[in-house]
């Protein structure tokens, strides 16, 4: 992923009900616990409880979501995140 220089990124989450994020590129998936995005600076996985999307702009490269929110993690990559996951499947089923 190319990072602009300069380019700066913020990031709120209020009262643990709102997440807002501004440098936001792409959206991967989305569903009401977990949302899996591409920031300015790598991706981004933001897990809760009823998640809904409010607000999305990616021209201004604005997100924003609603709902109880139990994490937020940067993530060097989608696919290793997608193999973290089947990696997991792959032993449980063993």
């Amino acid at each position: 992923m190319i990072t602009i220089e300069n380019e700066k990124q913020e990031i709120k989450i209020i009262d643990r009900k709102t997440f807002y994020s501004s440098g936001i590129k792409k959206i991967h998936s989305l569903n009401e616990t977990e949302f899996i995005i591409d920031t300015n600076y790598g991706s981004m996985q933001i897990e809760g409880d009823n998640l809904s999307m409010d607000e999305l702009d990616l021209q201004k490269g604005i997100l924003k979501i609603s709902g109880t929110i139990n994490s937020v993690t940067f993530i060097s990559s989608i696919k290793k995140q997608e193999k973290k996951t089947k990696n997991i499947f792959g032993k449980l089923f063993k």
